[in-house]
């Protein structure tokens, strides 16, 4: 992220401008900016804001950003083999059904899903920004192309529900196609 992007990122992935200064070659530049001026006879005293360190907030693996489930047997098992934090939405049309974190390495498991045709969405990255229900940095935003068809059905001896199992991973032979989702089509 530049400094630019970062002043400028009114969107859900953009870092405060004071890390992003601390992180960029920022120093070094109003070092060699502050030499070379002083060097054609003018007194200067360039300084750099103070800046601030990067965050990395994190929640609980399997935490529930946002729960509006009305019940039902389907389940959702969802593997991040992935290198970063990760936030899955299920959504049936506009509305999100639930939002759940899960840590990089990690398996996190969604109970009480009711039936339906539901969109699998997810994001990945750094930094979790309660108040913005985004990552900071680092920022992806994908969603799976095929919805995720959850059913419930009596049969002889009891009912058979859906358990459906995503893993965020790529993988060779993996059935399932993603495709990138500009951030502000990401659902909250």
């Amino acid at each position: 992220t530049s400094l630019v992007d970062a002043r400028s990122g009114g969107g859900r992935c953009a870092t405060s401008p004071r890390i992003t200064l601390r992180s960029d070659d920022a120093p070094a530049s109003v070092r060699e900016a502050d030499a070379a001026l002083t060097a054609l006879g003018y007194a200067v005293d360039l300084k750099l804001p103070r800046t601030e360190k990067a965050k990395h907030r994190r929640l609980g693996n399997n935490s529930l950003v946002k729960d509006r489930r009305q019940g039902g047997l389907g389940r959702l098992v969802i593997k991040n083999g992935t290198s970063s934090d990760a936030v899955v939405t299920l959504t049936k049309g506009q509305r999100t059904n639930f939002t759940v974190y899960i840590r990089k390495g990690q398996d996190a498991t969604v109970r009480r899903v009711a039936d339906g045709a539901y969109t699998v969405y997810f994001t990945s990255g750094t930094d979790w920004s309660g108040s913005k229900r985004s990552f900071t940095r680092d920022c992806s935003f994908q969603k799976f192309d095929d919805k995720a068809d959850f059913n419930t059905r009596q049969v002889s001896g009891g009912t058979q529900y859906t358990i459906l199992t995503f893993s965020l991973e790529k993988s060779i032979g993996g059935n399932a196609t993603t495709s990138e989702v500009p951030e502000d089509e990401f659902p909250s």
